[in-house]
């Protein structure tokens, strides 16, 4: 039998801040679905009690037959995040900007009360420096006048929710207040579950406590009640006969899992997690600054590279580590062993190093089991480097563990039990931009009992960053399905580009043809290896050495080599102007659509100059960022279009 909870002293009802209240309190009916057309700014994503969305997700009572499938999807243009599509069976709004002060939003917003001030020192500090949002307002030294940035204010609110998030909105300049909001969900969500076990522990010593006093002096057996604490929700309580139990716990002690691409993020992620948790003593700090920075002579890149190239590859770009965070009251435990760590902070090649692959002697995924948060930092990234692992680890969260490592089961949530707990857990993806791979991962590795919540944007395209002035033709194809697009491409190419590119010993000369996957890049190869050996070709991949590379931009420059093959990979790792360029064929648009107009930039354009691009359907994502959003929708039903 359930015991009765005590009332919840922050609920709207009990916040004497009447504006608190309006702000931040919804509605008790379901929005109904729009018609293309945005929600009032004045609604709040928020259900009953804001700081319920934790009780109630993570609750023994929770319904997890609900399908937020069949929910009606709501839409709405929000001006700090872009468009966002919640699909929910949630009563869920749309958030707003908030005029309230930070710590009267985060205390509504069920944030636990000694991270606010830390909250509010972090964004004092980040208001003062110069990649501030420009449209934010002016922010105050006094804690109680600092507010949220623009981006804070929408996107926590969406993250307290618990419904998987997908983000694809991210940008250079708003990325550092995303991590500071998802690691402010990091830690609020991790001292909340562990002042629980610790306040339901010591409710269980009294209760024992209280039991022998009985058994010697003869009083009342204790009751729940009799050992409750005031400040803290005691979660799901039961009585089985004269024992209470608190069903808090999972598996394992780790309960969230953040995933990054390189160490100079992970830095930034963990120092923000050190300054929110609010610990006086961190220890191994100077082994994390060691081994996830470099010294200033070995920290330096070639200044003539672009400005988002210097901003991702600075400092560390190591992408093989792991290491466990472990939280206490006062003190916190970096490189922690994993099962005794309340945080992991890994890339997906250091993680997948030690969950290994089926038929590995020595594998551990046990530490995974009881994952409750999962964040995925820069997914666009992570395409660059190998999007197996990703999805390799998300394949082995939330399994039942094969060992029971000191587990209490007797305080076990029961849907661990069950073996449910995936749909109970939080999914959250940034990207700076959407992807099939992405969508797909969210699609069938996240299913939260909750829905999900998309953040998308409207894009200009980066045809107009385009200088030179070169015609740039597109050719649409058509195939009967995704799954036979690559065999339609590779015909396309053989049969009506590759006659092209031999008509004229000049004309093919100075050729780039730019290969987005390096499977195709390696049938392309081959089959100019078997079939074209008249042609001169130079081979420029991810796995090229330096002097491979050296030897063939100087072939291609000076034409002894008439076409360069070249995947994305590679000039995303490298970001070399190619010299001689004349002509650009691309087999198929690239994923980041600023190195479309950098190819085309970087050409010494002549009188016979072209661009050429093969597209399909199923490729509106990459033409939507190139051509802009507006214009691809044209474009999907036309077999040619040029741009002069």
């Amino acid at each position: 039998m359930t015991a009765t909870k005590p009332p919840n002293k922050r609920s709207p009802s009990n916040i004497p801040n009447t504006a608190a209240r309006k702000a931040l309190t919804p509605s008790t009916k379901p929005l109904q679905k729009q018609q293309r057309s945005s929600v009032d700014k004045e609604q709040v994503l928020n259900k009953t009690s804001i700081e319920n969305y934790f009780d109630s997700h993570f609750s023994n009572s929770k319904n997890l037959e609900g399908d937020s499938s069949n929910a009606q999807p709501i839409k709405a243009s929000v001006e700090a995040l872009g468009t966002v599509l919640v699909t929910s069976s949630l009563p869920l709004s749309i958030p707003h900007e908030s005029e309230l002060p930070l710590h009267e939003t985060l205390d509504v917003l069920g944030v636990k009360a000694r991270v606010i001030p830390l909250m509010a020192k972090l964004a004092t500090a980040k208001s003062d420096e110069p990649s501030i949002d420009r449209k934010a307002k002016k922010v105050k030294k006094d804690s109680n006048e600092v507010r949220l940035l623009p981006i804070q204010q929408s996107l926590f609110p969406i993250m307290n929710t618990y419904a998987d998030v997908l983000l694809t909105t991210q940008t250079r300049e708003n990325e550092v207040e995303m991590r500071q909001t998802y690691c402010l969900h990091t830690v609020n969500h991790v001292l909340k579950t562990r002042d629980r076990v610790l306040k339901n522990t010591a409710r269980l010593n009294a209760a024992a406590l209280a039991s022998s006093s009985k058994d010697t002096s003869g009083e009342a057996e204790a009751t729940p009640e009799d050992v409750e604490d005031d400040d803290e929700d005691a979660g799901d309580v039961e009585r089985n006969g004269n024992v209470i139990e608190y069903r808090d716990q999972g598996f394992t002690r780790p309960k969230v899992l953040v995933l990054i691409p390189f160490k100079n993020i992970a830095f930034e992620v963990i120092e923000t997690i050190i300054k929110l948790s609010g610990a006086s003593q961190v220890e191994n700090k100077s082994r994390l600054t060691s081994e996830f920075t470099l010294p200033p002579e070995e920290d330096g890149l070639d200044p003539t590279k672009p400005e988002d190239y210097q901003h991702d590859f600075r400092g560390n770009i190591d992408d093989c580590f792991r290491i466990g965070i472990k939280f206490s009251r006062r003190h916190m435990k970096l490189f922690s062993d994993f099962y005794s760590a309340d945080v992991i902070v890994a890339s997906p090649l250091g993680l997948r190093m030690v969950v290994g692959a089926e038929g590995d002697k020595e594998r551990d995924f046990d530490f995974l089991s009881s994952i409750e948060v999962v964040v995925v930092d820069r997914c666009d990234m992570l395409l660059m480097q190998n999007w197996d692992h990703l999805q390799h680890i998300f394949q082995h969260l939330n399994l039942t563990p094969k060992s029971a490592h000191d587990c209490d089961f007797a305080r076990t949530k029961s849907w661990y039990l069950d073996g449910r707990s995936a749909l109970l857990r939080q999914s959250i993806l940034l990207s700076a931009f959407p992807t099939p791979e992405i969508n797909a991962l969210m699609a069938k590795s996240c299913k939260n009992v909750d829905g999900r919540i998309k953040i998308s944007k409207v894009y200009r395209g980066s045809v107009g960053e385009v200088v030179v002035q070169v015609p740039q033709m597109y050719n649409r194809i058509t195939s009967p399905s995704l799954r036979e697009l690559d065999d339609a491409r590779f015909k396309h190419f053989v049969e009506k580009v590759i006659p092209t590119l031999k008509r004229g010993g000049l004309e093919q000369k100075g050729t780039i043809i730019f290969i987005p996957s390096y499977f195709d890049y390696v049938r392309v190869r081959n089959h100019l290896r078997d079939h074209q050996a008249d042609i001169e070709v130079g081979e420029l991949c991810e796995y090229t050495s330096n002097s491979d590379i050296s030897r063939t931009r100087s072939n291609f420059f000076h034409g002894k080599t008439s076409i360069l093959l070249m995947t994305e990979r590679f000039h995303f790792f490298r970001r070399y102007k190619i010299r001689g360029c004349k002509h650009v064929f691309f087999y198929q648009l690239p994923e980041y659509a600023q190195f479309y107009a950098e190819l085309l930039n970087g050409m010494d354009v002549g009188m016979e100059s072209r661009c050429s691009v093969v597209y399909s359907v199923y490729d509106k994502f990459r033409m939507e960022r190139v051509v802009g959003s507006d214009r691809v929708k044209k474009m999907m039903d036309k077999d040619t279009f040029m741009f002069a």
